[in-house]
C-alpha cells in the first residue's frame, strides 16, 4: 500500500472517529465506545506515521522503515519536526492517544462512571476519559495528519514537474 492511500485512510479513520463522537455517542451515552473513539484516532496516528516514515524512506532520508509506533514517532520528532511543522502539542497528543490505549491493553481494572472512561493499573493509578478530552484531540490529530500530506503532496508535485520536463 503506497503512502498516499495510508493517508486516505488515516483521514477516514478521523472522520469516523469525529462522527462516532459527536453524533453516536451522545445517542448511546456509553463511556466504552470513548475507548472505542481512541483507538480510531490511533488508527490514524499508526496510518499516517506509516505514511511519512515509507515517504522519508522512499526518498532516502532513512536508511530503515521502523515497525514500532514510538519508533516512527521519535524518528519524526527527532529527524523530521520542523520540516513537517509539527506543533509539540501534536506530537504530545499522538503519543497520548497510544499511551491511553496501551494502558487499556495493560489494564487491571476498567469502569465506567459518570459519563467517563476509567483505566486503572496495577498500582491503581487512574486514567480518565471523557468525551471533551477527545473532542480536543479530534482536530489536533486532524492537523498532524494534514501537515503529513501537504509535505507528501509537495514533493509529488515537485517529483511531477521533474520528469515532465
Amino acid at each position: 500500500m503506497d503512502y498516499k492511500e495510508m493517508l486516505r485512510e488515516a483521514m477516514e479513520e478521523v472522520r469516523v472517529a469525529d462522527h462516532m463522537l459527536i453524533m453516536t455517542y451522545p445517542l448511546v451515552r456509553d463511556p466504552k465506545m470513548l475507548l472505542a473513539i481512541i483507538q480510531k484516532l490511533l488508527n490514524a496516528c499508526e496510518k499516517s506515521l506509516t505514511a511519512a516514515t515509507s515517504f522519508e524512506y522512499e526518498w532516502k532520508r532513512i536508511n530503515a522503515l521502523p515497525k514500532e509506533f514510538m519508533t516512527k514517532l521519535k524518528l519524526l520528532k527527532e529527524g523530521f519536526q520542523k520540516d513537517y511543522g509539527f506543533t509539540p502539542q501534536e506530537l504530545k497528543i499522538v503519543k497520548e492517544v497510544y499511551n491511553i490505549i496501551q494502558e487499556h491493553r495493560t489494564a487491571s481494572i476498567e469502569f465506567s462512571r459518570h459519563e467517563k472512561f476509567i483505566i486503572s493499573n496495577n498500582d491503581y493509578r487512574l486514567r480518565t476519559i471523557t468525551q471533551d478530552q477527545i473532542k480536543r484531540y479530534v482536530p489536533i490529530i486532524k492537523s498532524f495528519i494534514e501537515k503529513i500530506k501537504k509535505r507528501i503532496d509537495i514533493y509529488e508535485s515537485w517529483k511531477n514537474k521533474a520528469i515532465r520536463g
